[in-house]
């Protein structure tokens, strides 16, 4: 016989009996009613508005609560990468986004570009207008580490890599 665990943590339990069948539910509501549930996200992105993003993830029917709501907000970060660096504004903000969606430091960014992280900030911060080459090659990062990729682009900019000199002349 199961029983149902007690801790609330994570909205939802997998608990194996004793055939070694999982039998899943709803540790806030106790409903064993999965499905697909709509989530809905509101994100900074770097535009004048926040984005809202909406992502179908499994969870409960009852409370409509995602059984992993780190991976459906994972792909609500993924598809406003997406559209972030479709839409054309390269501006700090969205450097930001872009460079936090793909898991990088500022610090490790400017590294990779050979840029001093002062300048990192300055671009972030719209202090200083953005290198449009950069902003180009952030956004592939983005697009690679969207697509599940390896980050070639990455690899790429590091065999470069060197010297003080700067990225693209």
């Amino acid at each position: 016989m199961t029983k149902k665990p007690r801790s609330s943590s994570p909205d939802l339990k997998q608990v194996t009996d004793e055939k070694r069948a999982v039998r899943t539910w709803c540790t806030r509501c106790g409903s064993q009613r999965l499905g697909t549930v709509a989530d809905k996200y509101v994100l900074n992105v770097g535009f004048a508005t926040p984005l809202i993003v909406h992502v179908e993830a499994r969870g409960c029917e009852v409370c409509r609560r995602p059984v992993d709501p780190g991976a459906a907000r994972r792909a609500a970060e993924t598809a406003a990468l997406r559209v972030v660096v479709f839409s054309g504004q390269a501006n700090g903000a969205t450097l930001r986004f872009l460079r936090r969606a793909i898991g990088l430091q500022s610090k490790a960014l400017a590294s990779l570009l050979k840029l001093g992280p002062g300048t990192m900030s300055r671009w972030e911060n719209g202090v200083r207008k953005i290198d449009v080459n950069a902003w180009v090659i952030v956004a592939c990062l983005a697009l690679e580490f969207a697509d599940g990729g390896d980050l070639p682009t990455s690899r790429i900019l590091e065999a470069i890599g060197g010297g003080e000199a700067p990225l693209l002349e």
